[in-house]
């Protein structure tokens, strides 16, 4: 079987209650499956430590955050394991395990990553007020 490899998608912080609002005003939510889902589902964060980030994280607001030997919380929403089996945003990994991510809005900003942990029923900005907060999508 050969390997694919996946590539983390991460969302600045300040869009954590984007979901919350969009979901008031979306049928989908209201359907059966959906909502048995996510009467479950609970949010998580996980730490990374940034290792490889590309030459092209120069944005200011980016490159203060996304730099070699930082520690980030990345935080998974429900909404964002919908689509998974296991209730885990794509792309998570396995502590200890390396993988890359990807920052959504700045054209090539991207790098590798490796998992510390994963703390359950978490929000970045209360659990670790002190690591810089992503989210995962």
């Amino acid at each position: 079987m050969k390997h694919i490899t996946t590539v983390a998608l991460l969302l600045d912080y300040r869009h954590n209650q984007t979901r919350s609002k969009m979901a008031r005003d979306n049928i989908y939510w209201d359907l059966p499956s959906v909502h048995e889902k996510l009467k479950e589902a609970t949010n998580y964060c996980v730490k990374y430590k940034i290792g490889w980030v590309n030459r092209n994280c120069w944005h200011k607001q980016f490159k203060t955050r996304l730099y070699r030997g930082n520690t980030i919380c990345a935080e998974c929403q429900p909404e964002a394991t919908l689509h998974r089996s296991n209730s885990r945003c794509a792309s998570d990994l396995e502590d200890g395990e390396q993988g890359f991510w990807k920052l959504i809005g700045p054209k090539s900003c991207n790098g590798m990553w490796t998992r510390i942990g994963r703390d359950d029923n978490c929000h970045c900005s209360q659990k670790h007020p002190d690591l810089d907060p992503f989210l995962l999508v």
